[in-house]
């Protein structure tokens, strides 16, 4: 899909929601852009792996 057609789309089920409805839209769309602006987290290495074991 080219970009303005992305926006019709959700200008369109905007529309289609009921207006108590869009704060939590705003809020998962703030979500998203903060886990995007985040830096990936590293993979776990488990180097504590067997120091548990007696």
């Amino acid at each position: 899909m080219k970009y303005p057609d992305e926006m019709a789309r959700l200008e369109e089920l905007l529309r289609e929601l009921p207006p108590e409805m869009y704060r939590e839209v705003e809020d998962f769309l703030e979500l998203l852009l903060a886990r995007k602006s985040r830096p990936p987290q590293a993979r776990p290495t488990l180097a504590w792996r067997g120091a548990l074991c007696y």
